[in-house]
C-alpha cells in the first residue's frame, strides 16, 4: 500500500492498519499548520514522518523503543531529524519548541498514571501556545475482544472478575495465555478528554480511527481493491471521517485520536 513503510514490515501495510492511518491523516488535516516544526514522539515508523514531510512540515522523530531506535536510525528516515528521547523528559527541548507535537504510541503502553501525567506535561511543555496536541490511545474495550479471540486461555481471564475489574476500572491489560499483568494501558473513552485537558488544552477533536468499520477493515480494504476509479471507497472513507467523533462508537473503536489546541 501506498505511503506505508515497508522497510519496517509496517502495521499500517495491513487492512486494519491502513484504514487506520488514512482516517487518523484526514482528522489530522482539519488542523496541522501549513507550515512548522512537528514532534513525532514514539510512533515506531517513519509512515507519519513521510507524511509530514510531504506537507512541507518538518520533522523531529524521537523513539523511545529501543528496538524502533535503532531500526530508525540504521535506516534514511523522512524526518529531518531522528533522537533519543522518552516522552516522559522531553527536557533537551525548550518550552514551545514545537508548532505540532505527536503521541500516536507511547500512551498504548503507559499504565501508570504518573507516566501519563508525566508525558502529557511535557508534550504541552514543548508545544508553542496555540500549537497542536495529538496523542492515541487504545480503548478498553479492544482488549477485551482480544481475550475473547483468545479462546479458552482469554475466556478464563474474563471469567475472573477481579481481572475484568482491573481492565474496566483501572486500565490494566492483562496477558491473554497467562492472565498476568502487562505494561499495557485499556483507556476509558470518557476519561480521555479530562485527562488532556486539565494539562492546559483545548480539545479539538476525541475519535475512531477506524471510524464505525473497526474490525471490517478487511471489507473496506476489499472496496478500495475493487473500486478502481469508481468512487466508491472515497465515499466509504469521508463517511468514516464524517462520524469518527460521533460518542456512540468511541467504546468500540480500534484506536482513539485526540487532537487539542495548547493554551497560552
Amino acid at each position: 500500500m501506498e505511503g506505508c513503510d515497508q522497510r519496517a514490515h509496517d502495521r499500517f501495510c495491513a487492512p486494519a492498519g491502513w484504514l487506520e492511518l488514512t482516517v487518523t491523516q484526514r482528522l489530522l488535516e482539519l488542523h496541522l499548520p501549513s507550515v512548522g516544526a512537528v514532534l513525532d514522539v514514539g510512533s515506531g515508523t517513519d509512515t507519519y514522518a513521510q507524511w509530514l514531510r510531504s506537507r512541507d512540515l518538518h520533522v523531529v522523530r524521537a523513539e523511545t523503543d529501543d528496538h524502533e531506535r535503532s531500526f530508525a536510525l540504521g535506516f534514511p528516515s523522512a524526518a529531518d531529524e531522528v533522537v533519543d528521547a522518552d516522552v516522559r523528559d522531553l527536557s533537551r527541548w525548550d518550552d514551545g519548541t514545537f508548532d505540532v507535537t505527536m503521541a500516536l504510541g507511547p500512551f498504548h503502553s503507559s499504565v501508570r498514571a504518573l507516566d501519563r501525567d508525566r508525558a502529557l506535561s511535557e508534550l504541552v511543555r514543548v508545544t508553542r501556545p496555540g500549537g497542536l496536541l495529538a496523542v492515541s490511545f487504545i480503548p478498553r474495550y479492544v482488549f477485551l475482544r482480544h481475550l475473547l479471540q483468545h479462546g479458552r486461555s482469554g475466556a478464563l481471564v474474563l471469567g475472573d472478575p477481579a481481572a475484568t475489574r482491573g481492565i474496566l476500572t483501572d486500565g490494566q491489560v492483562l496477558d491473554a495465555e497467562t492472565g498476568a499483568p502487562t505494561d499495557g494501558f485499556a483507556a476509558d473513552p470518557a476519561a480521555v478528554v479530562p485527562l488532556v485537558e486539565q494539562h492546559g488544552v483545548e480539545t479539538l477533536l476525541l475519535g475512531s480511527t477506524h471510524g464505525f468499520a473497526t474490525e471490517m477493515e478487511t471489507q473496506v480494504d476489499a472496496v478500495r481493491r475493487l473500486d478502481g476509479d469508481l468512487g466508491g471507497y472515497d465515499a466509504v472513507v469521508e463517511l468514516l471521517v464524517q462520524t469518527a467523533t460521533d460518542p456512540s462508537i468511541l467504546g468500540l473503536a480500534g484506536h482513539l485520536l485526540y487532537v487539542g489546541r495548547v493554551q497560552g
